[in-house]
């Protein structure tokens, strides 16, 4: 009673005291999430790098579409998070590199696997796989994007497929240069090869050199010297690799530039062809007067 009678006599104190401490619990959480002056708009840092809300929630969605929605949110997210963590280290060493695949090795590679796939959707009268069929698809896809939620996952799915496929393309260009610079000599290729095929039924005795005393052995100098030059190609280092290459240079000559500017500056204006079919001369209208940009480029 005495104890419970102090408590209430200094009640006062107690509630100030509790009241700095979680003062001081607020105040440093604030400046621990950094709500002052921070980057609330980041999600994470890999490799240095801040990773932003948007980009990753699209990334999340992306994943999500393309599993038609099956994986659960947690999933989803564990899964973007790998990916980028994969994805932001691997470009750290391909910058290094100099490793580049372009949008059209990005393009070549997708169409080499939907030809593979079959799908009558993007064949042709002859059966064969039409690139054009399937460009006209991916085409539909973006315009479609925001006419419902179907549209927009089959879009997102999309984009999630290509960047798929490129960091693929990435890493296993990158993996192919470490594997081509890891070589073995000739004669560890022969103990491999003695090892693996040689099979002997012995009987021995194994006695380990560290079983007698040092005490009993004395080794000079000049017998380590002497023992070196008796095993000399115990001791020599040879080169462990001979690199040749040729460098190729992917950059346009003035001829070519030439050729590529004469033939942008002749679909500027209209322009007077035949026309088998028409069995007469028509004019062929250019990009300066034409009215659907798109159209055009489409099929010029």
């Amino acid at each position: 009673m005495a104890i419970l009678s102090k408590i209430r006599d200094h009640s006062i104190f107690l509630i100030i005291i509790i009241a700095l401490a979680l003062f001081s619990f607020v105040i440093g959480d604030i400046f621990t999430k950094g709500s002052f002056g921070s980057n609330k708009n980041s999600v994470g840092e890999i490799n240095g790098e801040n990773i932003g809300r948007e980009e990753f929630a699209q990334l999340v969605e992306q994943i999500r579409a393309r599993s038609g929605n099956r994986a659960s949110m947690i999933q989803s997210v564990n899964a973007a998070w790998d990916n980028l963590v994969r994805e932001k280290i691997y470009q750290s060493q391909l910058q290094k590199s100099g490793i580049v695949v372009g949008e059209k090795d990005v393009w070549d590679e997708i169409v080499n696997q939907l030809s593979s796939q079959g799908n009558p959707q993007f064949m042709n009268e002859a059966g064969i796989f039409d690139p054009e069929k399937f460009k006209d698809y991916i085409a539909g896809l973006k315009d479609n994007q925001d006419a419902g939620e179907q549209d927009k996952l089959a879009w997102l799915s999309w984009l999630n497929y290509e960047r798929s496929v490129k960091s693929n393309m990435e890493i296993q260009t990158y993996n192919n240069l470490i594997n081509a610079g890891l070589n073995a000599t000739l004669k560890e290729g022969e103990r491999y090869y003695t090892n693996a095929n040689t099979k002997l039924n012995i009987d021995y005795v194994f006695v380990p050199y560290n079983s007698i005393p040092d005490s009993l052995v004395t080794v000079t100098d000049d017998e380590i010297k002497d023992y070196v030059k008796q095993h000399p190609d115990e001791y020599k280092a040879e080169p462990s690799i001979d690199i040749s290459f040729v460098k190729f240079d992917i950059k346009a000559t003035p001829e070519d530039e030439a050729a590529i500017e004469k033939q942008l500056a002749g679909l500027i204006n209209n322009k007077e062809e035949y026309s088998t079919a028409a069995k007469s001369t028509i004019t062929v209208e250019g990009l300066a007067s034409t009215n659907n940009i798109e159209d055009f480029f489409r099929e010029n």
